[in-house]
């Protein structure tokens, strides 16, 4: 009798962890099934020029509580970025490529666009430093005839294109560093930067400003607010 209640115990208990593993198995299905939905669903508006829908849905992923894979995230963030620039979220877009670059450091697509938004605004010593560090990338993998990173991980620039891009990105970074020699540092819009036009208002720039701070410091946002 005892040995028969042993039995079903152990039953039981077989069948509880083959359950817990189903649903599982099923939760992960859905939440990519999701992720993926609303990755096509943010990547329509993008195309489609809506840009604050495409900011909502590529949100909901980042923010979302649901786990996803870091390079799913780190492609998020670019494109989110990139949504953001054509915004004109200057700001934001370089936050999020920030983030695309704390996940995956090697993304030459990710320091190609910092470059590119560094020089926008005016910082042409960072705008250099993202470029030879995509210069870098390149001339390793040439010298190990592979990408950085896992093997099944997608080529961001084919093999055979890398050669013509290092030699366009030696005239980009000698353009910039004559830039530099010139007395061209230092000249930071921070108009630019927050998304405004030179000659707007102080409540426009306030607003900005506050906004920013909500963003990225909630800490510091109190000292905006006046009692």
């Amino acid at each position: 009798m005892a040995d028969d209640e042993g039995r079903r115990t152990k039953i039981d208990r077989v069948e509880n962890i083959e359950g817990s593993a189903t649903i599982k198995r099923e939760y992960i299905t859905k939440s990519r099934e999701l992720l993926l939905r609303r990755r096509a669903a943010a990547l329509a508006a993008l195309d489609a020029g809506l840009f604050t829908e495409a900011i909502r849905h590529f949100s909901k992923i980042l923010e979302g509580r649901r786990p996803a894979p870091q390079a799913f995230l780190a492609e998020s963030y670019l494109h989110r970025a990139s949504a953001y620039k054509s915004a004109g979220r200057t700001a934001e877009s370089i936050a999020d490529l920030n983030r695309a670059l704390a996940l995956e450091p090697t993304s030459t697509v990710a320091l190609q666009s910092r470059a590119g938004l560094f020089e926008f605004i005016g910082c042409i010593t960072d705008s250099v430093h993202d470029l030879e560090h995509v210069k870098l990338i390149y001339n390793s993998i040439l010298r190990d005839r592979k990408p950085p990173g896992p093997v099944w991980k997608p080529r961001a620039v084919p093999y055979r294109e890398i050669p013509g891009r290092l030699c366009s990105l030696g005239s980009k970074i000698q353009q910039l560093k004559q830039r530099i020699a010139m007395g061209e540092t230092g000249n930071v819009d921070y108009f630019k930067l927050i998304g405004l036009r030179r000659g707007c208002s102080r409540s426009e720039l306030d607003l900005a400003h506050l906004l920013l701070v909500l963003r990225h410091k909630p800490e510091k946002s109190m000292s905006f607010f006046v009692f």
